[in-house]
């Protein structure tokens, strides 16, 4: 008898497997494709990975240590209280050397006013941000039709004026942008998804967004109060949200109809993105884009 014989009559039944589905978020994937398409095709799409990781390391320590100085007054890490500013530094030190062995660094300087930053917030909104808190790092996802929308929330925060509600909070490492700014209008963006996100999966909205702009926190000598600009608070209504959620959908469906075909549709060419963002783009010796708006970048030794 062959050794597969007694397997010849097994049958096993067909399981059709459903639909499935994609996950985007406002960041990662539609903001990242407005800002630049053919960038978002070779990173995202075709998984090819960048160089320089600068902007990434600063959008990542920071969270990361504001969650840490959050555990650690909740008590996670011994006795509750407030962290000192020399305990911001020794998280801080944590993070970095989790970075350092994702290969996510920034130079030196940058590395110290980050952490500059990081002991002013502490310092200034700690005590009175910190008992507010709900939840840190808040993972959120709905379904749309034909994807799943997901996002992360910085924080849940009690509301000032109203202990039944919640705000959520965003953290930026940057400066406040002014109302003209693209940028100004992404981050708005933004805070209107996670009010939908949230609203989905909780049954209401939040009672407002809030940005909160680190790097407002700069300067000689430092601030010890918040500082004007330091907070954006985003109008999160049912008509603002709703637009948003319109924006979202349609940018779903071209970045699914760019997988699709393979490539990017550059026969009209998008705006150009930022300066600062083809800057650090592995892209800009023979970026079409940029030859179609005559921005070209002089070839030169790494």
């Amino acid at each position: 008898m062959m050794p597969h014989s007694r397997f010849s009559q097994l049958r096993v039944p067909f399981s059709d497997p459903g639909e499935t589905y994609r996950a985007y978020s406002a960041t990662s994937d539609v903001l990242a494709y407005r800002r630049c398409p053919l960038q978002y095709f070779t990173f995202r799409i075709r998984n090819y990975q960048p160089s320089l990781t600068v902007q990434l390391y600063f959008g990542i320590v920071t969270h990361q240590v504001l969650d840490l100085a959050f555990m650690h007054y909740r008590g996670l890490f011994g006795t509750p209280g407030m962290p000192s500013e020399s305990d911001i530094a020794d998280y801080f030190e944590q993070v970095n050397r989790r970075l350092r062995a994702r290969r996510i660094w920034a130079p030196t300087r940058q590395r110290e006013y980050a952490l500059e930053l990081l002991q002013r917030f502490n310092r200034i909104e700690g005590p009175s941000f910190y008992p507010r808190i709900l939840d840190t790092e808040c993972r959120l996802q709905a379904r749309r039709e034909g994807y799943i929308l997901q996002g992360t929330v910085d924080v849940l925060a009690i509301a000032e004026d109203d202990r039944e509600s919640v705000e959520i909070w965003d953290y930026k490492a940057g400066k406040c942008p002014s109302i003209g700014d693209p940028l100004y209008h992404q981050y708005v963006f933004q805070m209107r998804v996670y009010a939908a996100l949230y609203e989905a999966q909780r049954g209401r909205r939040p009672r407002r967004a809030v940005l909160y702009f680190l790097g407002e926190l700069g300067g000689d000598p430092p601030p010890v109060e918040r500082p004007v600009n330091a907070v954006l608070q985003v109008d999160v209504s049912a008509e603002s949200v709703e637009e948003a959620m319109n924006f979202f959908d349609e940018t779903v469906r071209e970045i699914e109809r760019c997988r699709n075909e393979g490539r990017v549709d550059l026969a009209l060419p998008p705006p150009l993105p930022p300066e600062g963002t083809c800057d650090a783009c592995d892209l800009r010796w023979n970026c079409p884009l940029l030859l179609a708006h005559n921005r070209r970048y002089e070839l030169r030794y790494p």
